[in-house]
């Protein structure tokens, strides 16, 4: 899993599985909720795109699950370039 970010304007991706984003699946191989590790039994997966719009994620806490190896980590984004720029 390589999540990154092109200079397209758009959403993150797993550019070891993708080679640009799908708005409804991208970053494939994970699945994301809203909330922090100690709450993982009551959390709702899905795909990044459903629970949150990528410019309104900064400062939200977010739980990754990285399907293929079943392992969760804690992201928090601390900022979401615009005008086509690929940062986060």
């Amino acid at each position: 899993m390589w999540i990154t970010r092109k200079n397209d304007g758009g959403q993150i991706l797993n550019i070891a599985k993708e080679t640009s984003y799908d708005k409804y699946k991208s970053p494939l191989g994970s699945e994301w909720a809203i909330g922090t590790l100690d709450q993982i039994d009551s959390l709702s997966f899905n795909t990044f795109r459903s629970i949150s719009k990528p410019q309104f994620s900064i400062g939200k806490k977010f739980v990754v699950h990285l399907i293929e190896d079943d392992i969760y980590l804690s992201i928090e984004f601390k900022s979401w370039s615009s005008g086509k720029k690929g940062g986060f």
